[in-house]
């Protein structure tokens, strides 16, 4: 169980509205001053956490902001590894039973050459380097909790370097993009289905190859049918990556007879598109929740951490966020029908939970007025969303993740020119909010690279930026360069 901290979302500055404010895209809707959203989004790292990390709008909560592509990402071409079966048990060394390894269990080793084969697939020959090492693969389910606080399985995938005399390696824990929200989603499910969700797998074994040990999460929703994945909700999903990441340095408190690999004391979050989000959510988070874990820099490929951007520049996710809200938070907040044209609601919960994203983009429409309703979309793109949907805009505000905590720790984004997912203009603002809260930004500019490309074509320039930090460098600060173009 975690630490007590209750999430449960009382939108207090709603009190300052009259008490008649109403949804006002939705009649039917309670008062928003005296409605109380009761989500109860887990226990949480700590009071300190509910206090540090609250809004202005005073809400007790901060939540996940999740971007995905608009074009499908490149299937992963299969190559064959050596499949091996081992397991151990690990105990926990951090506190409570967070992270404590459940069972792990080898799955697969990769040799330099399948790893290189791979690598000049999906890099491309200009943005690939020999691997160094062989990688075996773990498969680990480790011990968290769900937005009630019980008792939930999280599935992690761990990448190790394989060597044969005691060797440190960093670490980088990294969160993947949107997969989808069902359990026949998880992204551990991508290599094994052979669909096109982002090439998480090769995408990890490209960096364990060259000196990392890798850690890639699915979330622990994918093993529980009654819950969806809490798209956009950013505590739980810093959970995820914190608790996975937690394993990941218990595995080695207590590692096989056969690794003689090791955690160096420096970590590293990463994620791509939504899973940004996510490790900018972690960072929030890590010093109440994680204290012990050795964070010293996030890394972006293509993030977006403002919901309400997304929703306008990208609304074929919209219905995932929309779910995910919809259960978690209630509604009271927000509907699908407050949002969607009518041809989307007689399946609209069936489909959600049933396409993955390689799904949606033959589904969905990307055209605003194809998916929303006149009002919603009237107010959406003119900033009136407080005024229609007072809640809803509260929580979506407070899902500003990476704005809440954590600016000591220094941040680079990669950002392609061409992005249409996640434009430029959308990325430099949020970079410029860190900067004003004294964070240093790294911002590196990728021309004419589209979404779905930014980690392939950015990939020997995030080693070398978490390279400079292992070796007591210190990171190019961009701030000064952002606030002109602003």
């Amino acid at each position: 169980m975690r630490p007590p901290h209750c999430l449960t979302i009382m939108f207090l500055a709603l009190l300052l509205f009259a008490a008649g404010c109403n949804n006002n895209l939705d009649a039917a809707t309670p008062n928003a001053a005296t409605a109380t959203v009761t989500g109860s989004i887990g226990d949480a790292a700590s009071v300190t956490a509910t206090t540090a990390l609250t809004t202005t709008a005073a809400v007790t909560t901060t939540a996940e902001t999740i971007l995905v592509p608009t074009d499908t990402p490149q299937q992963e071409t299969v190559v064959a590894s050596t499949t091996l079966t081992a397991s151990i048990t690990g105990t926990a060394t951090t506190s409570g039973t967070l992270g404590t390894i459940l069972s792990a269990t080898l799955v697969e080793t990769v040799t330099p050459a399948q790893i290189n084969a791979l690598l000049q697939r999906f890099n491309g020959p200009a943005n690939w380097a020999e691997a160094q090492y062989a990688v075996d693969v773990y498969r680990l389910t480790v011990q968290s909790a769900d937005d009630q606080g019980a008792d939930a399985v999280l599935q992690t995938d761990l990448y190790v370097p394989r060597v044969d005399t005691p060797t440190q390696f960093p670490v980088f824990a990294y969160a993947p993009g949107t997969t989808g929200l069902g359990d026949g989603c998880a992204p551990s499910l991508e290599y094994q289905l052979g669909r096109a969700w982002g090439g998480y797998r090769i995408h990890m074994l490209s960096y364990a190859g060259q000196g990392f040990i890798g850690v890639l999460p699915d979330g622990t929703t994918y093993t529980d049918p009654a819950r969806p994945h809490p798209y956009f909700i950013a505590e739980l999903e810093a959970y995820t990556l914190l608790d996975a990441t937690r394993a990941a340095y218990n595995f080695f408190a207590e590692p096989p007879a056969e690794v003689a690999a090791a955690p160096l004391g420096v970590l590293f979050f990463g994620g791509y598109s939504n899973g940004g989000h996510t490790a900018f959510a972690a960072k929030d988070f890590a010093a109440s929740y994680a204290p012990e874990l050795p964070l010293l820099g996030v890394i972006s490929h293509g993030a977006t951490t403002n919901v309400e951007t997304l929703m306008r520049e990208s609304p074929l996710f919209t219905p995932y966020l929309i779910y995910a809200y919809h259960f978690y938070y209630g509604e009271d907040v927000i509907t699908p029908a407050q949002v969607f044209t009518q041809d989307w609601l007689p399946t609209f919960d069936e489909d959600v939970n049933r396409k993955c994203v390689d799904d949606i983009f033959v589904y969905y429409s990307n055209d605003p007025q194809a998916m929303y309703t006149p009002a919603f979309r009237s107010a959406l793109d003119n900033g009136r969303l407080a005024e229609a949907l007072p809640l809803f805009k509260t929580v979506v505000d407070a899902n500003y993740a990476g704005t809440f905590g954590g600016f000591d720790i220094p941040v680079a984004f990669f950002q392609g020119t061409a992005d249409a997912t996640v434009t430029p203009i959308a990325q430099q603002a949020f970079a410029t909010d860190l900067c004003a809260q004294g964070e240093s930004v790294t911002y590196v500019a990728l021309p004419a690279v589209r979404h779905v490309t930014t980690r392939q074509d950015s990939f020997l320039a995030t080693i070398d930026w978490m390279r400079n930090i292992i070796d007591g460098g210190t990171p190019p600060n961009d701030c000064a360069d952002l606030t002109s173009i602003e």
